[in-house]
């Protein structure tokens, strides 16, 4: 279980606890919504932007601040995302309650 190789306090780890992966699947509406939920473009590129200059050990402590919060996010959509497909993989067995 992801939950195991977390740490329990992680964001990823609270989150995981949050969505349960075993819990009964959410609704395929609500789990069709939360695919669409993605970076924009420019969030994308600053993400790219910062990594790069993260690499080459040149970023501020802010700069620095806002990678990890994007890394943060960025998991929390990844579980997100897991969730609403396991979900609709559970609705569309007929393995809904």
């Amino acid at each position: 279980m992801m939950s195991a190789v977390l740490d329990a306090t992680t964001d990823g780890a609270v989150w995981n606890r949050l969505i349960e992966p075993t819990r009964p699947a959410m609704p395929a509406e609500a789990a069709q919504y939360f695919l669409t939920l993605k970076f924009t473009d420019g969030d994308r590129e600053q993400m790219h932007e910062l990594a790069k200059r993260h690499q080459a050990g040149d970023l501020t402590p802010s700069e620095l601040e806002s990678l990890q919060t994007f890394r943060r996010v960025a998991l929390q959509l990844d579980l997100l995302h897991a969730q609403a497909r396991a979900s609709l993989r559970q609705v569309g067995n007929g393995q809904h309650s």
